[in-house]
């Protein structure tokens, strides 16, 4: 068998740019190769790798938050060190846009079996590694639901992304898709009788702000409430302004955080202009950190 040296050129290529890199570059470039090499001669539709704290995740191969957590441990290191600090046991963690389940499962393990990790994922073949995740590591405390989540309820379409799973989204003009069941989290947590919301990741590739239209009952009844959100300003134009999103948020009292990498300490962002990557959003003060309330759009 032939294997293709290329993926590993082009990963190699943009971990160096990523923050854990440089704390052990030669380690880790051995584990880019190892894990790529594991990659290409497993399964077409199965690859098996070891992640968060010793748990075993199944993966479609090409996925790029697979790649990630597979070689750094975690999908986002400063995310999970923030997390050590913020999600406590007994919280309720909805994960909307889960993937295969690399916040999910390590989330499960934080909350505890007092605690409540409900996880969606749209598309029905990237959901069914979630739901074999979720089985295999979380010993039947966590939700995972073939789900959408959106503005309200319905239908939608999802585009599958050959290149990247994780890039899959909901289908945006001129493009084609398989039609889902949608839902909004208010409706969702009001069926399912899940009174408020402690931490809510949102990575749906630009349709944030139609999730947060979905929920704002729920967040308004959870005045603790963390936000945890992707900003990728070429994902929302897919779906209109790129704008939208933070400016709604900043209009019900949340302010932006970005999380150092090296203990995942929070600190207010004052413009989101040149910004991409993972934002924890709140209405207070983290670690007594004052707050400035001015519009980060």
């Amino acid at each position: 068998m032939l294997l293709d040296r290329r993926p590993f050129i082009d990963r190699l290529r943009w971990v160096r740019s990523y923050p854990p890199y440089r704390e052990a570059p030669a380690a880790y470039a051995l584990r880019v190769l190892r894990y790529t090499l594991a990659e290409q001669l497993a399964s077409p539709d199965r690859f098996a790798f070891t992640s968060c704290g010793g748990s075993l995740f199944d993966s479609p191969r090409n996925n790029w938050s697979s790649f990630i957590a597979g070689v750094f441990g975690q999908r986002d290191l400063n995310v999970f060190r923030f997390w050590q600090r913020a999600l406590k046991a007994g919280a309720v963690f909805l994960d909307v846009g889960a993937n295969i389940g690399l916040y999910t499962v390590p989330a499960c393990r934080m909350v505890g079996p007092s605690g409540r990790v409900v996880g969606f994922e749209a598309h029905p073949g990237t959901f069914a590694y979630l739901a074999r995740n979720v089985a295999r590591n979380c010993n039947g405390i966590v939700t995972a639901e073939n789900l959408a989540v959106g503005s309200g309820p319905g239908e939608i379409r999802i585009a599958f992304c050959d290149r990247n799973p994780g890039e899959t989204h909901v289908a945006a003009a001129g493009e084609t898709g398989e039609c889902v069941a949608m839902v909004s989290l208010d409706e969702y947590c009001e069926r399912h009788a899940i009174p408020r919301i402690d931490y809510l990741k949102i990575d749906v590739e630009g349709y944030e702000s139609e999730v947060l239209r979905g929920a704002e009952r729920m967040i308004a009844a959870s005045p603790d409430i963390l936000i945890q959100t992707e900003y990728e300003p070429r994902h929302l134009r897919r779906y209109g302004d790129p704008h939208a999103m933070p400016a709604l948020l900043a209009g019900w009292g949340f302010v932006p955080h970005r999380l150092a990498w090296e203990d995942g300490s929070p600190s207010p962002i004052g413009a989101l202009d040149g910004y991409g990557g993972e934002i924890v959003w709140s209405r207070r003060a983290l670690d007594d950190q004052p707050i400035r309330r001015n519009n980060p759009g």
